[in-house]
């Protein structure tokens, strides 16, 4: 999966990716695992850490890991959850942590088994979404872990851009570029938005942090 080849898919032009295995082959896993997947990236120079993952047991150790990410500098983007309901899971249900939910552009609305919650920040593509697969090849996923690596790729591209921006400054930054797509105003299930890659690239040059 090599940017620019014309071939499957790849991530953008926006620096080096450190894959971290934090879940067995099956998808789930501990949650002690996780917060040392996450202190690996940051102790590794991780400026975006993809959390595709998530759960609705409330961790200490794995919020600890979140919020010394945040405070090393770090943007961590989670996933909002697919149960299709009102449902809060972690780490995207931390403070530190951009809790992003699934948007269906067939349906003009989330996806029916988006999960929604006040701390939702963003939504993203969630729905169909052509990715690589186990044991090599391509697939249709859909989710908000098919949602996140949006927000995620986007966030990595606005650094290579702007190196300088902090975490603060980039969180900001996507809030203020999310296309409004609900109500005026923040909501539960879309939180800002829709996340705009032009719109937050369009105002690199302007932006300031507040």
């Amino acid at each position: 999966a090599a940017t620019g080849n014309h071939v499957g898919i790849a991530a953008p032009f926006a620096g080096p990716i450190l894959p971290v295995r934090v879940l067995g082959s099956r998808g789930t896993g501990k949650l002690s695992d996780v917060a040392d997947g996450i202190d690996w990236a940051v102790a590794h120079g991780a400026r975006v850490i993809n959390l595709s993952l998530g759960t609705p047991f409330e961790s200490h150790t794995l919020e600890d890991s979140v919020k010394d990410a945040w405070r090393a500098g770090a943007v961590v983007v989670a996933a909002a959850g697919n149960a299709g309901e009102r449902q809060q899971l972690f780490p995207a249900g931390f403070n530190e942590a951009i809790s992003v939910s699934a948007w269906a552009f067939a349906d003009d609305d989330i996806a029916e088994f988006a999960s929604y919650h006040r701390t939702v920040e963003l939504t993203a593509p969630g729905e169909h979404i052509y990715s690589a697969f186990l044991q090599g090849g391509y697939q249709l996923l859909s989710g908000s872990s098919m949602a996140t690596p949006f927000v995620s790729g986007v966030a990595a591209a606005l650094l290579a851009a702007r190196p300088e921006l902090t975490n603060e400054c980039l969180r900001e930054l996507l809030h203020e570029t999310a296309e409004d797509v609900r109500a005026p105003g923040r909501d539960d299930k879309t939180g800002f938005g829709l996340v705009r890659f032009d719109r937050a690239v369009a105002a690199l040059d302007t932006f300031t942090c507040p």
